[in-house]
């Protein structure tokens, strides 16, 4: 058949299996054999005692494979080993030298901050020879707990995370029991934390929590406008002609301001883009108004809150784009 070295075959196929007993905890395969070889730990963990069964042998034969090829994505680093686990790119665990002794069981989590936010540099770089001390303080920790716990404040989702088995059936059961606004809600944040996530492997400067939930919020909020028509005998003027986009004067700000009546709660809710002379996004915000029913007034209260937010921000050469010619006109 072409294969040129059975062992290293056999090892990928064994490392797939093992590859199943992480992403299938709950299949009857994984369950027995963590009954009877790592009841109290991780798979990562899992002893190889004398009286082992060959199956078990050779799984934890395959482990070694993927072992070289997966590595821990950092969040609090309460249960990564320092010299145990996998976690800093390019630097397998048995080939990391500390200057200082270090317990065989100290955790990520010793070489950060109190807020477990950031790392302790000093820390670092007293363990660690320059090199590996950079890879370390390059390494970005994850605050994505943060943003979705800010996007659930506005957007109540239940994602049934302790009913997980495996990443498919998870899925499809999100999308049979999600109406479309959670289903919006979820796809636009997964979106914006994958895009943060990748701007920051490519050197761009990391997102604070809070902006980037404003941003989903507010990137959610334009959907759900589009996708759920207001209900309402009312109606609002828009602007006849459609013109393209070209640069604004140098030093201006443009607030794309929107609002959205959600008639059977009369509320409303304010969507804000702002961008800079060039088109590149600055910031954005979103915002939930109660007893509002005119589409008009809506749209006034949105302009005031970009208005608002210009002011607080200390913009002055602001350009504000809306859609609501009756109010455009009246402002004038």
């Amino acid at each position: 058949m072409g294969f040129r070295d059975l062992v290293l075959f056999n090892q990928a196929m064994l490392g797939r299996q093992c590859w199943r007993l992480l992403t299938e905890p709950n299949s009857l395969c994984a369950r027995v054999l963590k009954g009877r070889y790592y009841p109290n730990c991780e798979f990562w963990n899992a002893p190889k005692p004398r009286s082992s069964l060959y199956t078990w042998r050779s799984i934890l034969f395959g482990k070694k494979l993927v072992q070289h090829g997966v590595r821990w994505g950092i969040g609090d680093g309460a249960h990564i080993r320092i010299l145990r686990d996998s976690w800093i790119p390019g630097i397998p665990p048995e080939h990391l030298k500390p200057l200082l002794p270090l317990n065989p069981q100290a955790t990520v989590s010793s070489l950060m901050a109190d807020d477990s936010r950031t790392w302790d540099e000093d820390v670092v770089t007293s363990f660690f020879e320059t090199s590996v001390a950079s890879k370390i303080l390059q390494i970005p920790l994850s605050r994505h707990g943060e943003v979705w716990r800010a996007v659930k404040l506005v957007y109540p989702i239940h994602l049934l995370r302790k009913y997980f088995s495996t990443p498919k059936a998870w899925v499809l059961d999100f999308l049979a029991r999600s109406d479309d606004r959670e289903l919006v809600t979820l796809a636009v944040t997964v979106w914006h934390l994958w895009e943060a996530r990748n701007g920051v492997r490519n050197g761009e400067k990391r997102k604070h929590p809070t902006s980037l939930a404003e941003q989903i919020k507010a990137y959610t909020e334009m959907i759900l406008l589009h996708l759920f028509k207001p209900l309402t005998s009312h109606s609002r003027e828009t602007l006849a002609t459609t013109s393209r986009w070209s640069p604004t004067p140098v030093g201006s700000v443009v607030i794309h301001v929107d609002a959205a009546l959600f008639s059977s709660s009369s509320r409303m809710g304010v969507g804000i883009v702002i961008r800079n002379h060039m088109g590149n996004f600055l910031a954005a915000c979103s915002r939930l108004l109660d007893q509002v029913t005119v589409p008009e007034i809506a749209e006034a209260l949105a302009i005031r809150t970009a208005v608002s937010l210009a002011k607080d921000e200390g913009w002055n050469n602001v350009i504000m784009v809306s859609d609501c010619l009756s109010v455009i006109q009246r402002i004038r």
